[in-house]
């Protein structure tokens, strides 16, 4: 269930509240956890280890996205690199799937070839 289904906005704000809260404490459990580097967490080869892999984003599985070159996908080493990539993952798809690109983004699609490689100039080398 997500915020933007009839489902949740049916429940008492009470319900609503407590989802909340119980979703706030769980990011904060895990916001303390450290990684090497940036990705997904998927069960490990071994009973009860995990292993740190590609980001499994769901919009790799995309209809129209998975015509497209593969994307980078992790795992980064840095915060910068997981950015760059992220950016450049946006410019390919706003460049090859305009029409997709636009009525997801709007107007902010006919940037692409200005704006948007301007944040991979700013991002800090680490």
């Amino acid at each position: 269930m997500t915020m933007q289904m009839p489902e949740w906005s049916s429940r008492s704000l009470q319900f609503q509240l407590h989802a909340i809260c119980d979703y706030a404490r769980i990011i904060f459990e895990l916001s303390k956890l450290q990684f090497e580097s940036i990705g997904s967490l998927y069960f490990g080869r071994d009973l009860g280890t995990f292993d740190l892999g590609p980001v499994a984003w769901t919009k790799f599985h995309a209809n129209f996205r998975s015509k497209m070159p593969t994307y980078k996908r992790g795992p980064w080493g840095s915060v910068t690199e997981y950015m760059k990539a992220s950016i450049s993952d946006e410019i390919q798809f706003m460049e090859r799937q305009p029409d997709v690109a636009a009525t997801a983004f709007g107007a902010m699609v006919s940037a692409h070839d200005t704006v948007w490689p301007l944040a991979l100039c700013i991002l800090p080398e680490c």
